[in-house]
């Protein structure tokens, strides 16, 4: 069989992720959902009314169904009409993507034995979860996925999960869409009203203190020194309910003179575009759980400066994909980039090993294929496979 012909229907999959907002987990639901399909099984994705998840869903033609928690923990209407969706189609895999859920979907789960139950984590978490409680949830799962390997131990230490039902999927980009042979440096400059003469450094993301923004504005007056002909871009919307950050980062930026070097762009859904018009991408964060836009970055054929922190160390290759630099480092953060603006064939080299990267581990493709053997496995058999991480490449 061709490895691109889709399987045939033989998993009935509910995604469940009772979230209002829209952002890289959200994102990354309806990515699983729509590839699912595609692939010839049948998928339900269950978000609440009026949710940006449903209006994707519906934008998509995937089937959506409607579920709106009146509380945020054990709603009990929620939880039977789950149960009665499970036992009427015969889901075989409920993914559950918030953990705030787990404990809903579990018990749901009682009311179709059948049912195997997993969770698919994508915000990391420090602290112990080993009380009654967790214990309890935890020990109905039937697997846990998480993105990264740093993830998967914080989970073996922090909880009672077994590491037999622990997989690690380091879900990319699809590279068809994030090809730098499809968007061209020209016309993303000319869509976004962005000059062709300078050397432009970017940043696309929610507008928040944790991702650091502030640094990278700080870092934009000490790069403009020694690379006057530099721009810096900031693409993003702020935290929804959380007005008046991106106000504050303009006064930042005028403060420190730069009000003519450095633009804010809205939300984007054009991010190929966005990153082919840039010559680096910073991805500043405090600490990122995992860093999808570096991944998209790396496929664009971007090198990528982003901080050791989160999941970004098992994404950027520091030297060789672009560089790591402490996280609210301003002066750190500033150096590489320097060294990049002033070296366009390390931006080239660097671009290049990082689009070989992300086609090595991080091909969306590669990791869907991934996702759906486990779920054949427990489908099949009732336990993840005794491997403890499905990951492809180091």
């Amino acid at each position: 069989m061709n490895p691109e012909t889709p399987p045939p229907p033989s998993l009935s999959v509910a995604l469940i992720c009772f979230s209002h907002a829209w952002g890289g987990l959200e994102i990354m639901v309806t990515k699983i959902a729509a590839a699912l399909s595609t692939r010839g099984h049948r998928v339900f994705l269950i978000s609440p009314s009026g949710s940006p998840i449903e209006a994707e869903a519906v934008r998509q033609g995937l089937t959506h169904i409607s579920m709106t928690p009146r509380m945020k923990y054990l709603d009990p209407k929620i939880i039977g009409e789950l149960g009665r969706l499970f036992r009427r189609h015969q889901i075989g895999i409920a993914l559950a993507t918030l953990s705030r859920d787990i404990s809903t979907v579990v018990l749901a789960g009682r009311f179709s034995p059948g049912t195997k139950l997993v969770y698919f984590q994508q915000m990391q978490f420090g602290h112990s979860k080993r009380d009654l409680f967790h214990r309890w949830t935890y020990s109905a799962l039937d697997s846990w996925i998480t993105l990264t390997r740093a993830m998967k131990n914080s989970v073996v230490q922090n909880t009672i999960v077994k590491e037999r039902i622990l997989d690690v999927i380091p879900f990319g980009t699809d590279r068809t869409v994030f090809d730098p042979r499809r968007s061209s440096r020209k016309h993303g400059r000319s869509v976004f009203q962005l000059p062709n003469n300078s050397l432009l450094v970017g940043f696309i993301g929610r507008l928040d203190k944790q991702k650091g923004c502030e640094e990278f504005i700080r870092a934009a007056a000490i790069v403009r020194k020694s690379a006057p002909k530099s721009l810096f871009i900031l693409a993003g919307e702020e935290t929804h309910g959380e007005p008046g950050y991106a106000d504050s980062l303009r006064s930042l930026s005028d403060s420190l003179g730069l009000k003519q070097h450095i633009r804010f762009l809205p939300f984007t859904r054009e991010v190929p575009l966005f990153l082919a018009s840039l010559d680096v991408l910073a991805v500043p964060s405090y600490s990122e759980t995992f860093g999808y836009v570096a991944i998209e970055g790396m496929a664009m054929g971007l090198p990528v400066v982003g901080t050791n922190a989160g999941g970004l160390p098992e994404i950027i290759v520091d030297g060789e994909t672009g560089f790591l630099v402490p996280p609210r480092n301003p002066e750190e953060l500033a150096r590489p980039i320097i060294s990049l603006l002033k070296k366009p064939a390390l931006r080239k080299a660097m671009g290049t090993k990082g689009q070989k990267r992300v086609k090595e581990r991080f091909d969306f493709r590669k990791n869907i294929k991934m996702l759906e053997a486990l779920f054949q496995r427990l489908s099949s058999t009732g336990f993840p496979s005794a491997t403890s991480e499905l990951s492809v490449g180091a």
